[in-house]
């Protein structure tokens, strides 16, 4: 029963990151066709660096998306420095230990 019950586990916290990941590619495309502003990717993306370090590498997924067209706005460039530079940070305070993690970001 334990085995079931972590397999049902399993599959359900990957089904949560596909779904996070979807709703970052969406904020995306949302703001490439000008359904959104670039101070809602703001927003979006300092609600995630507060997070934990996985799901600041699911917030990359955004920038992924708009990278270059969020960095044309005049606010988009200071929201991709600002992340860059917290994911920086990030990177020094991140044991060794944790290459994969590191790899992610």
């Amino acid at each position: 029963w334990k085995e079931a019950a972590n397999i049902t586990n399993t599959n359900v916290d990957e089904q949560k990151k596909l779904r996070q990941r979807s709703i970052m590619k969406l904020f995306g495309h949302l703001f490439l066709q000008d359904l959104v502003s670039a101070v809602f990717i703001w927003m979006v993306l300092s609600q995630l660096c507060c997070l934990e370090v996985e799901q600041i590498c699911r917030a990359t997924v955004i920038l992924q998306v708009v990278g270059q067209d969020l960095q044309r706005t005049e606010y988009g460039d200071y929201v991709v420095t600002y992340f860059f530079s917290h994911l920086e940070d990030l990177l020094k305070r991140v044991q060794t230990s944790q290459k994969q993690l590191q790899f992610k970001i």
